[in-house]
């Protein structure tokens, strides 16, 4: 269709153009104020994340008296800690003799405190009397010991 371009129609055209520029201005920026809001929201996040994690960091770090204590009362607690037990009657192992695997052996931790309670009684048996005074002495119970 043509129109004939006369003065009512091309300010009426000119006014259609700036009305359709108009809305899409208005969508661009509702999209843009949109996009901004979500910026927004994200920075938001980030420092409330980074805010509590300083918050929860300085309650730590303000402590640390309160641990190093804590931690050194644990630990004369832990290293002064004594066990006791009291044996009443006979305690019998079926079979006698306990045998270990080749390579195998029992020892106690060097840090280990053992004591023996001053009533108890240890009855050792040995042939150690009959070796000293066997010809030799005790160089022939321990050759290059002495």
């Amino acid at each position: 269709m043509n129109l004939a371009p006369t003065d009512l129609n091309q300010r009426l055209s000119e006014a259609v153009r700036n009305r359709v520029a108009a809305d899409r201005l208005a969508v661009a920026e509702q999209a843009g104020f949109i996009r901004l809001v979500g910026v927004g929201f994200i920075a938001f996040g980030i420092g409330a994340a980074l805010g509590i994690g300083f918050y929860g960091y300085s309650l730590i770090s303000r402590n640390s008296e309160n641990m190093k204590t804590l931690s050194l009362a644990f630990s004369k607690a832990l290293s002064e800690a004594e066990l006791r037990g009291t044996a009443v009657g006979t305690v019998q192992v079926k079979p006698n003799e306990l045998s270990l695997a080749k390579g195998q052996s029992v020892s106690l931790d060097n840090q280990a405190r053992v004591l023996l309670d001053p009533k108890a009684a240890a009855k050792v048996i040995s042939d150690i009397g009959l070796a000293a005074l066997a010809p030799g002495g005790l160089a022939a119970l321990a050759p290059g010991m002495m």
